[in-house]
């Protein structure tokens, strides 16, 4: 077998080099490592500046744009987002990525609304019972009957009406 196409591993035991094939495309072979998922299949992926996971297909694409002089600072960071944001208009037409991204606007700014009255709205039950507390409050502190009654009805016209 050909050195190269060797897998490199060593036993930790005896300090040989394993004698299997390296998987194709790796240099250990499948109980070593070779198996394990790459880029985004891995679990470890890292998208961004530092991943070594760019798919060869974007890699011209990557440094076209990474030399562009249109981008500023964050030059590398920039052509990744370009360049992704490139691939997915490839994938779909822009006729249908545009609508989305208005739905998904429109959806999160009525999620939004709605948080907000959740959290500043009372509930009917709520209500009851403040009105309950508010007039048993009364009851223990107006002794006037005349008072009460009066204000027993103005609640109840207010509660109806």
């Amino acid at each position: 077998m050909d050195e190269k196409k060797r897998c490199t591993a060593k036993s930790k035991r005896s300090g040989e080099r394993c004698k299997r094939a390296a998987s194709l495309g790796r240099n250990v072979c499948a109980i070593h490592g070779g198996k394990s998922p790459r880029g985004v299949a891995s679990a470890s992926f890292r998208h961004g500046r530092y991943s070594k996971a760019l798919p060869h297909r974007l890699l011209h694409d990557f440094d076209e744009l990474r030399s562009d002089p249109e981008l500023v600072s964050l030059r590398d960071e920039l052509a990744l987002v370009d360049l992704r944001l490139q691939e997915k208009v490839n994938e779909w037409a822009w006729g249908e990525i545009k609508p989305l991204i208005e739905t998904r606007q429109e959806l999160a700014a009525t999620e939004a609304r709605i948080e907000v009255l959740r959290d500043t709205t009372m509930t009917q039950e709520q209500t009851m019972t403040l009105i309950a507390a508010i007039l048993e409050s009364l009851r223990r502190h107006v002794h006037d009957p005349v008072v009460i009654d009066a204000i027993g009805r103005e609640v109840e016209e207010l509660l109806v009406g």
